[in-house]
């Protein structure tokens, strides 16, 4: 038994060493392989330092790229181009480049205003323009014909608050009395009629009283309030649609063209004369508006007017 068992010893220290043996040569080949990814070494080496510096830049550069694309979601949604927001922006310069469309010139405005119903908005214009004639000196001279009259400082002021008074409530009422009527034509006409009778009255007023001006204030706020809503009317019945402010600096030209020629006239006139011959011309200018008033109503031109009276 001693030869046996010596023999079963000698296997078992060949396999040991077979098994160390190919221990050693499986630990070899996994230091080659860490060497050849990390270094000359396991864990040391400057091939391990240079791959750890690569990964800093590498994680450095992806925070720098991550940076603006997480600022684009937050400007522009939860993708990196935007999602709904992104075309919410896009719809937003859509919307941008609608509104910064060129407005009409002159040329363009006369065009349209003789296009569409010519021989009414062309009475209506010189109603306007004689009306804005006789109100240009209400507005700015009136307190030297109440000084004519003998009025003082304290009538001026209460004169302001009457007027005053009244154009409140009647801008309030404006838009109900216009559905009312029907027709911002005859929405100007009746308060041009009203500027007549309160020139009129002044022109009788003596001397001796001049805070009977007092009873023909009110007059001042239906011509104002009448006048004013009626030409917001008709500037957006007869331009087209987008355009309404262009239409209502159109009327403001006129407005002011009148104005300047009843400061020329209002030098060479004065006193009683001047507020007569005002209340001449704006009669005029309401009949002119009546006859446009009803050749435009056998060619239906007033339509639109109609129709705008029923958006207001």
């Amino acid at each position: 038994y001693t030869g046996f068992n010596e023999g079963i010893d000698s296997v078992d220290s060949t396999d040991e060493k077979k098994c160390s043996e190919e221990t050693i040569a499986t630990t070899k080949h996994s230091q080659e392989e860490n060497k050849t990814s990390h270094g000359s070494e396991i864990f040391e080496g400057d091939d391990f330092f240079d791959n750890d510096a690569d990964q800093c830049t590498n994680n450095t550069n992806s925070q720098e790229i991550k940076k603006p694309q997480e600022e684009n979601e937050r400007s522009h949604g939860s993708d990196g181009f935007g999602g709904d927001n992104f075309f919410d922006h896009d719809a937003h310069q859509t919307t941008d480049n609608e509104n910064s469309q060129e407005r009409l010139n002159l040329l363009q405005l006369v065009h349209t205003l003789f296009q569409r119903a010519p021989v009414l908005n062309s009475s209506y214009i010189i109603s306007l323009f004689a009306l804005s004639i006789g109100m240009s000196v209400v507005e700015s001279l009136i307190f030297l014909y109440f000084e004519f009259l003998g009025g003082s400082n304290t009538m001026f002021g209460l004169t302001v608050s009457v007027t005053v008074l009244f154009e409140i409530p009647l801008f309030q009422f404006a838009p109900d009395v216009l559905k009312w009527l029907g027709s911002p034509v005859l929405m100007l006409q009746w308060g041009a009629v009203a500027y007549v009778v309160r020139v009129i009255g002044y022109s009788f007023i003596p001397q001796s009283h001049p805070y009977w001006v007092l009873l023909l204030e009110p007059l001042h706020g239906i011509t104002i309030a009448f006048v004013m809503t009626s030409s917001v009317v008709v500037a957006d019945s007869w331009v087209p649609k987008g355009y309404e402010a262009s239409g209502q600096g159109f009327l403001s030209m006129i407005r002011g063209l009148g104005q300047f020629v009843g400061f020329c006239v209002a030098g060479y006139l004065d006193g009683r004369t001047l507020y007569r011959v005002l209340a001449a011309i704006v009669t005029v200018g309401i009949s002119i508006l009546g006859m446009g008033t009803y050749c435009s109503a056998t060619k239906k031109e007033n339509q639109s007017y109609d129709a705008a009276v029923e958006i207001t």
